[in-house]
């Protein structure tokens, strides 16, 4: 069994917001299509003010909290959240509006798991806190993408 502390996790759950970003930035760039192309614009903003949120709780929070101790393995919890190589024109929006829910979850659940690990009561809030966070975000992704969806 591997041990991280809770700062390891989350400058891991910041790099996998940045790669996301990247990831729709590269999608949107190879889009033909406007409509697809706003969304995967959108999609990399959102991905990239997630991981600079991170960032910023990393420099706001106590020592206590980042230096918590994990005792799970978590790396392939990760890479569930990892997107297909899938080219871009096969997806539509609907498609990319429920790979973005997706991936969403998937982030909600690690942070679900690691809450659920932690025997310190603030760490525990932390990733609590990350989680609530993490879902309300989702739902305003999904608010602006159907938006776009309709136009």
């Amino acid at each position: 069994m591997r041990f991280k502390t809770a700062k390891d996790l989350l400058d891991q759950a910041a790099a996998l917001h940045e790669g996301l970003a990247a990831y729709y930035q590269r999608l949107a760039e190879e889009s033909g299509r406007e409509k697809v192309k706003m969304l995967l614009d959108y999609l990399s903003r959102h991905e990239r003010n997630l991981a600079a949120e991170l960032a910023r709780y990393n420099q706001e929070a106590s020592r206590g909290v980042l230096d918590a101790w994990l005792n799970h393995e978590l790396d392939g919890e990760f890479l569930k959240c990892v997107p297909p190589a899938r080219p871009v024109a096969e997806l539509d929006i609907n498609e990319l509006i429920d790979l973005a829910i997706q991936l969403d979850d998937c982030i909600i659940d690690l942070y679900q798991l690691v809450a659920m690990q932690c025997q310190l009561p603030e760490a525990r809030e932390a990733f609590v806190n990350l989680m609530a966070q993490e879902r309300e975000e989702k739902k305003r992704m999904v608010r602006q993408a159907m938006r776009l969806n309709d136009m």
